[in-house]
């Protein structure tokens, strides 16, 4: 339990735990061998689908850390990572339609099976297993199910992420409160303008001085004669 000098910059935060990013680590594992199994080693497709993977799982991590001193930063690395598996499920989608293989509508079995398994996993080692004996048709199918899903645990994550914002603010405001909060608890004044909310220190009163007695005016001095001077 956090402690009121502990309320900002929490370290205890971990992305592992976000279902998002236990999904997106799946895609990548899948990506990862369709694209060296089924596409040629010499296409570029098969190093933009694997970075397309990649982005989309390392941006959560990263912006999860980097969401500790900046929510700006958290949120737009999120959506880049959104970016990114749209970017993939477009290769997914491609790759199934010119080679005039089945992209799986809602109504088929094959896709109602597939969603109900992929929700229920996120240990990506099962679909290394699975994927060993499947077609390039079924394993596209599979991630493309996986990217949808991941998609929308994301567009969760950053409804998260704006309310928590609104109701915390960002990491100056954090800054700025725990200060306040801090000198009230301790019983310092609040007066100073450096930093937030002031360094000068605990307040004490000051003993006053005695005032001295104001002094006489001196009298003018009297202007003494000009001498004459010296003849040579």
């Amino acid at each position: 339990m956090n402690t009121p000098d502990d309320c900002f910059l929490p370290q205890g935060r971990t992305y592992r735990t976000l279902k998002c990013f236990q999904k997106a680590e799946c895609i990548y594992d899948v990506t990862y061998y369709f694209a060296h199994k089924y596409l040629r080693q010499n296409d570029r497709t098969v190093d933009q689908m694997v970075q397309a993977a990649r982005s989309g799982k390392q941006n959560l991590a990263e912006g999860n850390i980097d969401g500790v001193t900046s929510k700006e930063l958290e949120l737009k690395l999120t959506n880049v990572n959104r970016a990114s598996l749209h970017e993939l499920l477009l290769d997914y989608e491609d790759y199934l339609r010119v080679r005039g293989l089945a992209h799986w509508g809602p109504k088929d079995p094959r896709y109602l099976q597939t969603r109900d398994f992929c929700e229920k996993h996120l240990d990506s080692a099962i679909y290394r297993e699975k994927i060993l004996s499947r077609s390039d048709e079924a394993i596209a199918n599979i991630a493309i199910t996986l990217i949808h899903q991941c998609d929308t645990l994301i567009v969760g994550l950053i409804e998260w992420l704006k309310k928590d914002f609104i109701k915390k603010g960002g990491i100056k405001e954090q800054m700025y409160q725990a200060r306040k909060d801090w000198q009230r608890r301790n019983g310092y004044s609040s007066g100073g303008s450096s930093g937030y909310g002031g360094y000068s220190g605990q307040s004490r009163p000051t003993t006053p001085t005695t005032p001295t007695s104001p002094t006489s005016p001196t009298s003018p001095t009297t202007p003494t004669t000009p001498t004459t001077p010296t003849k040579k």
